[in-house]
């Protein structure tokens, strides 16, 4: 009998303690679904004590782990995880991720490989065991920054630092001055409020009563001229806490003015492209204030989160307004996570990316601005990042100095704000001659950068200099010296922090060089063979002759730093032609230079339209268009001194024979004052009008012509009546 009670004891004892374990689970799964991580951590830990194998448990408790950032943890369950042979292929990737963020990286490689052979389209798989089989990139420039944690850091989260004037605004759990302060299960700390400090203080205030809600408000962005903040918080609106199909309160951005009366933030609205069942935060704003980025988890993007661009648009009743978000594209945007954007004074593009090779977590990414699009994303490495979570980097100097946000050793979940300065970083520059080898000393170096002034560096007697790099942008060398071809050199934005030696090999300039050219005639554009072309050096009037060959083309050597005249002259049978003058010289020039002329010939006779000087119906003001051809006559008589021409002026049939006989004359005197003004001597230019009768079409009385027909014979002509 008693063994009979004992039995039914026991037996009572075990179904109230499965009814125990099961109602355990089944509050850990409550917690779970609510994002209280925290709690149910702790249910989890329990129930595996009792059950160390649950696969499922093993499932949430990973998750768990990963969103609250307790990476070491959630390596540990993780691990378990991936010792199956039926692996979710994600879990491959979330345990790469921890062991990359426990500074684990050849371990990580190894998982990253793994992932990569069951999600090939995935470049995480290739591009960090890469990256984590060679970490020496990503630490060489360690000693070039300083990071100091802001003494307003609290116990909490503080995170996502906007500059406001000389004051920085950022996001924090810390505990305000409300009196209804409620507890956000995710974190297991109070809702997010913004807060403003001066940055050296070790104080903070709430930044804006009317802003801050009783749930989250985070990152901020600022118009250039402070009048209007652009900020995320959580749907809740007028009032009105909204929750997307699935039953979760997504985050939207808000915009608010400043009211200088009133000293208050006012007219708070949606942006228009806001939704119940995406979130939109993280803003900032371009320069002029015209463009808006910010993070979304909105439907059609790379991963779990993008970055997207809105720009300003008027709407029909003339009132600004943002229009439809566009993805920033698979330059930027990857199939992890994409936040934080933020733009700077030179419109480079700061991110954090989990998709990105980096040191683990999130880190931090630069994308110089190119037109509308973005370069690729640099990782400027430690120690703006880390192995755990680095984002939220705003700048005013190209990343010369700034702030970010990091969890690096603090507690788990927990972010501060660090300042970050970066010092100058000698390069040596090293000069030599290409051929010897030889070191060249007194070379000149000019140094530039955008947005930074030009520096001027002398190799010494050994062919060295120095000069200290305090950009992250691209610098552009340009060396010279004498007797030398000049060498330039551009250093892009991702290799300037992995050069510490920069040579310049110069290539000794060949002296001579080289003038080409080509005679023909002026009137059919044939070319002339056998003229003469005469080489004369003005500082010793030396003259060297040749003749052109049977394709007009004739060819000089020259000197360097020496002034030449060229002159061309050719004996036409039965003809007189003329001579052609000009001058050229090679000083300053420090390469190969090759001179390439054209000489027209002008012969005494010779009937020459000038291209494209037409006139106005009626009129005989010389146009802009018409000048530029002028200019070019001009030119012919100044290389030509001893020309004397007639300015031939036609019109069309339209008016009556006589009106068109004085206009012509009118216009043919019109050019000639032109040339008169540009210098040439008056007894040189004569004019004559010809009226109508000297059409170049059919385009006569009483003939219909369109008017591109009759602007053919609107036009001026020029003969050689004599040339000296």
């Amino acid at each position: 009998m008693k063994i009979k009670f004992l039995i039914i004891s026991l037996f009572i004892c075990s179904v109230v303690a499965a009814q125990d374990f099961v109602m355990k689970e089944k509050l850990a799964d409550r917690y779970y679904s609510r994002f209280d991580y925290y709690r149910a951590i702790a249910m989890y830990e329990e129930i595996l004590k009792k059950s160390p194998g649950d696969y499922k448990v093993y499932e949430k408790l990973a998750d768990s782990y990963r969103k609250i950032n307790d990476s070491e943890n959630a390596e540990r369950c993780y691990a378990v995880l991936t010792d199956s042979l039926g692996v979710k292929n994600e879990y491959l990737l979330y345990y790469a991720q921890a062991l990359a963020r426990n500074g684990k990286y050849e371990n990580a490689a190894a998982w990253y490989q793994k992932y990569g052979a069951k999600e090939a389209d995935d470049k995480r798989g290739s591009e960090y065991p890469v990256v984590y089989r060679d970490m020496a990139m990503l630490y060489k420039d360690s000693a070039s920054f300083t990071v100091k944690r802001m003494p307003f850091s609290s116990e909490t989260s503080d995170f996502s630092p906007a500059y406001f004037g000389n004051e920085i605004v950022f996001a924090s759990a810390r505990k305000s001055f409300s009196l209804v302060r409620s507890l956000y299960n995710r974190t297991n700390t109070s809702f997010l409020d913004l807060f403003i400090v001066s940055p050296d203080s070790s104080g903070s205030l709430p930044f804006s009563e009317e802003l801050n809600s009783i749930y989250h408000e985070g990152p901020v962005t600022f118009s250039r001229n402070l009048d209007t903040i652009i900020f995320t918080r959580s749907n809740f609106y007028n009032r009105r806490f909204r929750k997307s199909s699935e039953g979760i309160n997504k985050l939207k951005l808000f915009q608010a003015d400043w009211d200088k009366k009133l000293n208050l933030w006012v007219n708070i609205s949606q942006l228009p492209f806001n939704s119940d069942q995406y979130s939109v935060g993280h803003p900032t704003l371009s320069a002029d204030g015209k463009s808006i980025y910010f993070a979304s988890d909105m439907p059609g993007g790379f991963g779990e989160t993008d970055i997207y661009v809105s720009h300003q648009i008027t709407d029909s009743f003339n009132k600004s307004t943002w229009g439809k978000p566009v993805n920033l594209g698979d330059n930027i945007n990857t199939r992890g996570s994409e936040m934080f954007p933020y733009i700077d004074n030179d419109g480079s593009l700061w991110f954090a990316s989990n998709g990105l090779p980096g040191l683990g977590g999130l880190d931090i990414f630069v994308a110089g601005k190119e037109q509308e699009m973005f370069k690729k994303p640099l990782n400027p490495g430690f120690p703006l990042n880390t192995r755990f979570d680095d984002f939220g980097f705003i700048t005013r100097n190209s990343g010369n100095d700034g702030y970010l946000s990091s969890d690096r050793f603090n507690a788990i979940g927990d972010d501060d704000i660090f300042r970050l300065r970066r010092l100058s970083r000698k390069i040596i520059v090293m000069v030599f001659d290409s051929e010897s080898k030889k070191a060249l000393s007194s070379a000149n170096i000019i140094v530039s950068a955008e947005g930074s002034e030009t520096e001027k560096i002398v190799s010494d007697a050994g062919g060295s200099g120095e000069f200290a790099v305090t950009s992250l942008k691209p610098y552009n060398f340009e060396a010279s010296k004498e007797l030398y071809q000049e060498c330039k050199v551009e250093i892009s934005q991702g290799e300037i922090d992995k050069t510490d030696t920069l040579k310049f090999a110069m290539v000794k300039r060949i002296p001579a060089f080289q003038l080409t050219a080509k005679i023909y005639s002026a009137t059919n554009l044939n070319p002339v063979p056998g003229a003469i072309a005469s080489l004369i050096n003005k500082a010793d009037i030396s003259e060297n002759q040749t003749t052109s060959d049977e394709n007009g083309m004739f060819s000089f050597e020259l000197q360097p730093e020496t002034d030449y005249i060229i002159k061309v002259s050719v004996a036409s049978p039965g003809s007189q032609c003329g001579s052609v003058i000009i001058e050229r010289s090679t000083r300053g020039n420090l390469s190969t230079v090759s001179f390439n002329e054209s000489f027209p010939v002008f012969c005494v006779g010779d009937v020459i339209k000038v291209e494209n000087i037409y006139y106005d119906l009626g009129k005989f003001n010389i146009r802009p268009d018409a000048a530029k051809e002028l200019d070019k006559v001009l030119k012919i008589m100044k290389e030509s001194p001893g020309m004397k021409i007639e300015l031939r002026s036609h019109t069309d049939s339209r008016g009556s024979a006589s009106s068109n006989m004085t206009l012509s004359e009118k216009r043919a005197a019109s050019a000639a004052e032109y040339l008169f003004s540009g210098g040439i001597a008056r007894d040189r230019v004569s004019g004559k009008g010809f009226g109508e009768t000297l059409p170049l079409n059919h385009c006569v009385k009483g003939v219909k012509c369109s008017e591109d027909e009759f602007k053919v014979n609107r036009r001026t002509e020029f003969k050689i009546l004599s040339i000296e």
